[in-house]
């Protein structure tokens, strides 16, 4: 803690007990809300956008919403402060997934109703409601794990938790994939968010399970803070010069990396000409890199430290950023095997350096203030993917959007930003401080060992039980 740290309560302990009892019902909660949002405000909803009749620009927009409206994190950090983390993402929670209802009949009134009512009111206003719900409840989220799990094991339940989200994930976009097929009804599409419905109030009752983190009681006789005094403590957040860092990489990485995995639906859609159904499919092999390395990972930076996973994961998403941009600038057209491979690749290191970066979040915050500084990050990066999908959005769509059957410069500028300034974060990331982490060479070489001592593990505990049984 610094002179310049703005005071806070210390997070509360909570037991041993209570923190082994709540990862199983958070784990639970991640599955059901993982199968929500992937229909929601991921591809299954590009494709229901581009459905009723929405633009590149528009889709940038819907898509900038969940993430840009984290910035009500500044007044839920209030409500955290004054209610408790549990009752404020219970109610948010469950009020989120109700907004999900009216989408449901938006499909169903494709012809009988302008695709400009359909996008703005039909699609756009329910997830404009979802998006500040979920803005304001997701404040309280870190500083809850923060008192439910000691910081020893953060990188173990991240990691596990990253699988369960996306074993649910995978199935889901697979699911969704099989019953939309090519050329889909809109009934199919209603369908898949009356889905989302359910499988967002199921993940409320698990919420509800969760323990409740230690309230401070001198908190209950207190007004909220105002927005003024959460804006004067981040500001003093900001002068903190290792917060400050470490706030600056995250923002402009989040920037540069984010809108992908959307602009990737539109271009295997619009550009390689694949139906529905099978984009869908093939989205799922990110979220399958995803599930076969999270656990992994989060194990690894327990030990390694955020910073050199941070280095990795930059560089590799760097790579399959450069090969996006060769296959729209028409260089190579590439087949569905490698599209696939890309995908997975793209995944097994977007899992790690979501890992890393929750783990940093977490840790870079000065002890006393863990809620302000929680939310000022996440809201940060939620500024930066909302502004990077809105201005690609617009950008995609001046510059030309898809060519079907040739080169696309719209998509190939596109992926040529992405992987600039992914390149920027590079350079910003090595002033990152984390006294504790391991070089990235160091990493390297556990990673390089890794596969190897698995296999060894195996063959010898194979040879075990043969000498046992003879």
């Amino acid at each position: 803690m610094t002179p310049s740290s703005p005071p806070s309560h210390p997070p509360a302990a909570v037991g041993h007990e209570a923190s082994a009892r709540a990862v199983g019902n958070l784990l639970a909660f991640q599955s059901f809300n993982a199968m929500t949002f992937t229909v929601v405000i991921g591809a299954p909803m590009v494709l229901t956008a581009r459905f009723i009749g929405a633009s590149e620009s528009d889709i940038g927009i819907l898509n900038a919403l969940p993430t840009g409206l984290l910035l009500m994190q500044i007044i839920g950090a209030g409500l955290v402060e004054r209610y408790g983390m549990r009752p404020v993402m219970v109610l948010g929670w469950t009020l989120r997934t109700v907004a999900v209802l009216p989408v449901i009949a938006t499909p169903l009134l494709v012809g009988r109703v302008s695709p400009g009512y359909l996008v703005a009111l039909g699609l756009g206003l329910p997830i404009l409601v979802f998006s500040l719900v979920r803005g304001m409840a997701t404040t309280a989220w870190l500083p809850w794990l923060s008192e439910l799990l000691p910081p020893t094991r953060r990188g173990r339940y991240f990691g596990t938790e990253q699988m369960v989200i996306n074993i649910s994930a995978f199935l889901t976009l697979v699911a969704c994939g099989l019953f939309l097929g090519s050329g889909p009804e809109a009934w199919r599409y209603s369908l898949l968010f009356g889905c989302a419905f359910v499988t967002g109030i199921s993940s409320v009752l698990f919420l509800r399970r969760v323990p409740a983190g230690r309230l401070d009681p001198s908190r209950r006789d207190h007004p909220p803070p105002r927005v003024r005094d959460t804006l004067r403590r981040m500001r003093k957040l900001l002068a903190y010069e290792p917060y400050r860092r470490t706030w600056r990489f995250i923002g402009i990485q989040t920037f540069a990396i984010s809108p992908m995995p959307i602009f990737l639906v539109l271009f295997l859609r619009d550009q390689a000409g694949m139906a529905e159904g099978v984009v869908l499919k093939i989205q799922a092999m990110m979220t399958f890199g995803v599930l076969v390395s999270a656990v992994l990972w989060g194990r690894l930076s327990d030990s390694a430290g955020s910073r050199p996973m941070l280095r990795i994961s930059g560089v590799m998403i760097i790579a399959v950023g450069s090969f996006w941009m060769f296959a729209a600038a028409g260089v190579f057209r590439p087949g569905l095997a490698a599209v696939a491979l890309a995908l997975f690749v793209y995944g097994v290191f977007q899992s790690m350096h979501g890992v890393a970066v929750t783990r940093m979040m977490m840790a870079c915050c000065p002890r006393r203030a863990v809620t302000a500084g929680t939310a000022l990050l996440q809201v940060t990066t939620a500024m930066a993917a909302a502004l990077a999908s809105i201005g690609w959005g617009f950008g995609v769509r001046a510059l030309g959007g898809a060519q079907p059957g040739g080169p696309a410069p719209a998509y190939a500028l596109f992926f040529l930003g992405c992987v600039a300034l992914a390149l920027a974060a590079q350079t910003m990331l090595t002033r990152v401080p984390e006294p504790r982490a391991l070089r990235t060479g160091q990493v390297l070489q556990v990673l390089y060992g890794w596969p190897m001592r698995a296999l060894s593990g195996l063959a010898t505990g194979t040879g075990r039980r043969r000498d046992r049984k003879d």
